[in-house]
């Protein structure tokens, strides 16, 4: 049996290959996200964790693209702070 850390990395792996969210943190363009950084972003991420859970918030990257129209590099800051802050 693993420890819940391989539990909530094999989560996270399948979330970010294997279901609708790869639409919506998948390189669109040329930039360089490799140092991007949205202190606001993050924030938000943890207070929707904390306040809805970490499930709940797995579709989040889905309507941050299409309601919110965010940039794909803000949604895939959003998914790994999600689980940075589960």
């Amino acid at each position: 049996m693993g420890t819940i850390t391989t539990i909530y990395d094999q989560v996270h792996e399948s979330i970010i290959k294997e279901s609708i969210i790869v639409k919506s943190i998948r390189k669109l363009d040329s930039y360089d996200y490799s140092n991007y950084f949205n202190r606001e972003t993050i924030d938000n991420a943890y207070n929707w964790v904390q306040e809805r859970g970490f499930i709940r918030i797995i579709v989040m990257p889905r309507l941050l693209d299409v309601q919110f129209k965010a940039s794909w590099y803000e949604r895939k800051l959003f998914v790994k702070a999600n689980y940075s802050c589960q």
